[in-house]
């Protein structure tokens, strides 16, 4: 079973993720960068653009598509919809984790 096919498992909402992470972690591992943390930042930011143009109603489908990711919602946000966008990339950065784990043991 490949990566993405792991990853995916049906869900609707994490190929839009991949699309966004794999290219991103491909482009700065090509570009030298190694460094876990720096790859987490530039992931990051390459997250919240998506996230910040979602829809209300695509970010409550994203919540309700699993119920797990209310895990992923900050306690302290200002408003919902800040809160699905952070919930949202939090997934994401969870996602990218796994990537660079898996990564890790196929190069191995």
């Amino acid at each position: 079973m490949t990566f993405y096919r792991a990853v995916n498992a049906g869900d609707r909402f994490r190929p839009r993720m991949l699309r966004v992470i794999v290219p991103t972690l491909r482009s700065l591992i090509l570009a030298g960068i190694t460094d876990r943390d720096r790859l987490f930042a530039r992931v990051r930011a390459a997250l919240v653009r998506p996230a910040d143009y979602l829809p209300p109603h695509r970010l409550e489908g994203w919540l309700a598509a699993d119920h797990c990711r209310s895990t992923y919602l900050p306690h302290g946000s200002v408003d919902r919809l800040s809160a699905l966008r952070a919930g949202y990339v939090a997934e994401g950065m969870v996602i990218t984790k796994d990537a660079l784990d898996y990564a890790a043991a196929i190069s191995r």
